[in-house]
């Protein structure tokens, strides 16, 4: 492995890393070691790295409704609580697919490490109203033009919510060529906020109804501002496993649509399957909202404009080679 690969991997591992952790909370033995079991039968078995997080909600509505079983499937769920754990288990078959981060694999893809994306996890929306992002700030910074010169709190240096966040503050009228960006967890960005550490932060749920509990502004909801209707989270599996499991994938997916229309169509079993999921009390989950999944996962589309959007803001050399990075499997 040369020290590329190995570069693009490590970036790739703090990228799934920070995902993982953005998008809820889970107590431990969430879905640790979950399957079909002893009464599988003829299912076909899919080892399936998650974290109890509502961006792999579609995910869990499919495991707990039978929609994998449907679709031929025996999945068993491993809790994956970082990208330490689950890119290496990718790349030597211990897992055959992972929730993954877009800025993440497209740097790994980009360098040659063999990860490819077959899914849509969530994208982001066009309607601020349906956004589970947020870009907080203290009093008297309201618009993308007053954070000009000031200090923003990303979860990763270099990863999907600065991305998102600079083509947000640009497409609203600011100058994100101006704006400082530090790194800090998400647990501790409103804290920094209110301490004046810093002037603004990029949260996610749950943390942006914590901001709104402490008073911070809401600025910009970055998704639907600055990548609306692009991939803002993944399904990944290593090329070895898309060539050697491709119908299991195509299954994958098709399950996955079910969980997505059940999500879309029922707002009140959608909160209490997240509840559920990520075994948190319902009239918490209830206050924050949840992410938007694709109708049809396997239709990559909404992933092609990430490489460009990154290729502007400094994070790619050059636009990167989509057959090395895309794995359709259909649904």
């Amino acid at each position: 492995m040369t020290t590329v690969q190995r570069g693009a991997i490590a970036a790739t591992i703090v990228g799934l890393s920070s995902m993982l952790a953005a998008c809820g909370g889970g107590a431990a033995g969430s879905p640790t070691a979950q399957g079909a079991g002893s009464d599988s039968g003829q299912l076909r078995t899919l080892v399936v790295g998650v974290s109890p997080s509502t961006a792999a909600l579609s995910v869990g509505v499919a495991q707990q409704q039978g929609m994998f079983k449907k679709h031929g499937l025996n999945v068993q769920l491993k809790t994956v609580q970082s990208g330490a754990e689950a890119i290496p288990q990718l790349l030597k078959g211990d897992l055959d697919v992972s929730l993954g981060d877009t800025v993440g694999t497209f740097n790994a893809a980009s360098n040659g490490v063999a990860l490819r994306a077959f899914a849509v996890a969530t994208v982001a929306p066009s309607d601020p109203a349906k956004d589970f992002s947020a870009i907080m700030a203290k009093p008297g910074i309201t618009t993308a033009a007053d954070l000009s010169g000031r200090t923003i709190a990303v979860n990763q240096a270099g990863g999907s919510a600065e991305l998102f966040a600079k083509a947000a503050i640009d497409k609203a009228g600011g100058d994100s060529s101006k704006v400082k960006v530090v790194e800090l967890a998400f647990p501790q960005m409103v804290q920094a906020v209110q301490a004046d550490r810093v002037d603004a932060a990029v949260l996610v749920e749950p943390f942006v109804a914590a901001g709104q509990a402490a008073g911070l502004t809401t600025v910009l909801r970055p998704q639907a501002a600055g990548i609306p209707g692009l991939a803002s989270n993944l399904f990944v599996a290593s090329a070895q496993e898309v060539a050697a499991k491709k119908s299991e994938l195509t299954d994958f997916v098709a399950a996955l649509n079910d969980a997505s229309g059940f999500l879309t169509s029922n707002k009140t079993g959608a909160y209490a399957a997240a509840a559920a999921w990520t075994k948190q009390p319902l009239a918490k989950v209830e206050k924050t909202r949840l992410p938007t999944y694709p109708q049809d996962a396997g239709d990559l589309e909404p992933i092609k404009g990430i490489g460009p959007l990154m290729v502007k803001y400094g994070l790619l050399k050059q636009d990167p080679d989509l057959s090395q990075i895309l794995a359709p499997v259909g649904s």
